[in-house]
């Protein structure tokens, strides 16, 4: 799976780092939310620990208050 697996449909909000927009999965017409961050600022920022953390949270995280990380590439 990769970013051209998904229609891009808008942009839902605005972070230091990038953008969430909503997508649709090309094959299953699923809509899922997909966050675009830039790496060159988040090393910039020294955020890429706090990056890491927040991936590894919403990927191990079965909650009905979290997102489901569905995958990240």
């Amino acid at each position: 799976m990769s970013v051209h697996d998904f229609e891009p449909k808008e942009i839902i909000g605005r972070g230091a780092f990038g953008e969430v927009r909503v997508c649709q999965q090309k094959k299953t017409g699923e809509y899922v939310a997909v966050k675009k961050m830039l790496k060159n600022d988040m090393i910039k920022k020294n955020q890429m620990a706090h990056v890491r953390a927040e991936r590894d949270v919403l990927s191990v995280a079965n909650s009905d208050w979290i997102v489901e990380l569905k995958c990240s590439f």
